[in-house]
């Protein structure tokens, strides 16, 4: 029983991490550019930046979620954060995989593919993020959530000091990073 209950909330969480994620790629320029907003929320239009829309939602949704339902559901918080980490993870190479196929390989630049393309990495991650959680026989809690943070900070390093590579670059502004550095 609790375990289709929470199977169906993480059916919806991907509909809220969605609107989230839209919601993200909006707030750094409506909150004046704010610094410690832009570490979280994509600062420019690289394929990088927008990897956020989808890393800090998911781990707002699943810290939240375990805060608040880690009781009723017997959450066990190693297999939990574990379950986050590879959420992330499934999310990022998704969401790398679709727009290099569609933009490089197809040579196409579609902005509802690149829309799509969140939600898609989003049902396939959280859905992964599940399985390993309900699946995997057990984690130290300090390996998963090191795991996560590791994932946390590596995108706000990226988001302060950019390499100079294509991923990390605003192709509309030929700027990388919090910084606008050319």
């Amino acid at each position: 029983m609790n375990d289709k209950k929470l199977k169906r909330n993480i059916f919806f969480s991907t509909i809220i991490l969605f609107f989230l994620g839209v919601g993200f790629h909006f707030v750094y320029n409506l909150l004046n550019k704010a610094f410690i907003i832009g570490l979280i929320a994509p600062v420019n239009e690289s394929v990088f930046e927008h990897l956020k829309l989808a890393i800090f939602p998911i781990f707002i949704w699943w810290t939240i979620f375990y805060l608040v339902k880690k009781d009723k559901f017997l959450i066990d918080k190693g297999r939990w954060f574990l379950g986050c980490f590879i959420s992330i993870i499934i999310s990022i190479m998704t969401i790398l995989s679709i727009y290099y196929f569609v933009n490089c390989g197809l040579g196409k630049n579609i902005v509802i593919v690149d829309i799509l393309s969140l939600y898609i990495a989003l049902v396939l991650g959280q859905f992964t993020g599940y399985h390993i959680y309900k699946y995997i026989k057990e984690i130290d809690f300090l390996i998963a959530i090191g795991l996560v943070v590791i994932i946390l900070v590596i995108s706000i390093v990226l988001t302060i000091n950019p390499p100079k590579l294509p991923l990390f670059e605003d192709k509309s502004t030929r700027t990388y990073g919090i910084y606008r550095c050319g």
